[in-house]
């Protein structure tokens, strides 16, 4: 007999890449009531698993891919500006998955634009390592063989998107200057054929477009690593394309702020001081209980560290709100 479908709440996302550690953040301090996600089980019988380490494996072996409306991603320079629009197309070959570890290989192929039109690039070639977990969040590492470049790491989660089980991703790559993307990567079906980055200018989805809002907005940043203890930050949204948005700050030392945000409102930043390293984030973006639209997050890579940001200017916010 087939097993209802059923709902549960995910953990914090503090996945297996250390603690929090202990960080003080300037006021305002409400800021940790952490976003739970919810995912569908689709074992159809318990019975099936020995282990709810084991929910995941059976779907997550077979091939990986991007689809046509997340091909967009974005080419961004050393110091966090100068973006360019380029296409991705990222295939996951996932050979073996057991307790929610997984591995296989990767191929990335990147078309960009040249002088002379638009160009595909040699593919990369990576290996793969992963971890989902039981309530559905994901790391991925990235490693390029025969490069001393550290791996690259992606993060997050099983959802059911339009039917089929998904997983959203979001990354940048270790690589100067960067690429980051985020994506909805399907599985592969019996006679399928993952999309091509066909070598045109890339638009982002009208229908990843309600976050837009965001452009030219302010917000008010602490970061304890990027701007010390007791440092505060402001930043302005100065973009926004099909998930994306990039604009630049001024602290303690002027940063720039390059990020992705999924339809469900999960977070990923790459923050750049000037002069500096870019130190990345993820998180989430919601409502907060006095009515402030609030951006939370943590490190995922190097040091432990914690971070929010908070809108400045709702009165803006309102009316844009009201056009959709």
């Amino acid at each position: 007999m087939r097993q209802p479908l059923c709902l549960e709440l995910l953990e914090t996302r503090d996945l297996p890449s250390g603690g929090l550690g202990l960080v003080e953040l300037p006021s305002p301090v409400a800021v940790m009531n952490w976003y739970q996600a919810e995912v569908r089980s689709f074992v159809t019988n318990i019975a099936d698993i020995s282990s709810p380490a084991q929910r995941w494996d059976p779907l997550l072996v077979g091939t990986w891919y991007v689809p046509s409306a997340n091909l967009l991603a974005y080419l961004v320079g050393p110091s966090g500006t100068n973006l360019v629009p380029i296409q991705d197309q990222t295939t996951f070959q996932i050979t073996s998955a057991y307790d929610g570890f997984f591995t296989g290989e990767t191929q990335v192929q990147f078309t960009l634009p040249t002088p002379s039109g638009w160009i595909q690039a040699p593919p990369l070639q990576y290996t793969l390592t992963g971890l989902v977990t039981p309530q559905g969040q994901i790391r991925l590492n990235f490693t390029q063989a025969g490069s001393d470049q550290a791996a690259t790491t992606g993060v997050g989660y099983m959802e059911f998107v339009d039917g089929s089980w998904r997983m959203t991703m979001q990354m940048a790559s270790n690589s100067t200057p960067y690429v980051t993307h985020w994506a909805y990567m399907t599985k592969e079906t019996s006679g399928a054929t993952p999309p091509t980055a066909t070598g045109s200018a890339p638009v982002g989805m009208p229908s990843f477009d309600q976050w837009s809002w965001l452009m030219n907005t302010e917000w008010m940043l602490a970061d304890a690593e990027l701007l010390g203890s007791q440092g505060v930050g402001v930043f302005r949204i100065e973009g926004y394309d099909g998930g994306y948005f990039w604009g630049e700050g001024m602290g303690p030392t002027p940063f720039s702020v390059v990020g992705s945000m999924t339809p469900q409102g999960s977070l990923f930043l790459v923050l750049t001081p000037a002069g500096g390293s870019a130190v990345t984030r993820t998180g989430n973006l919601l409502l907060g209980s006095g009515g402030q639209w609030e951006m939370l997050f943590r490190s995922y890579e190097g040091s432990p560290a914690l971070g929010a940001a908070w809108l400045l200017d709702l009165g803006s916010l309102d009316s844009k709100l009201r056009q959709f």
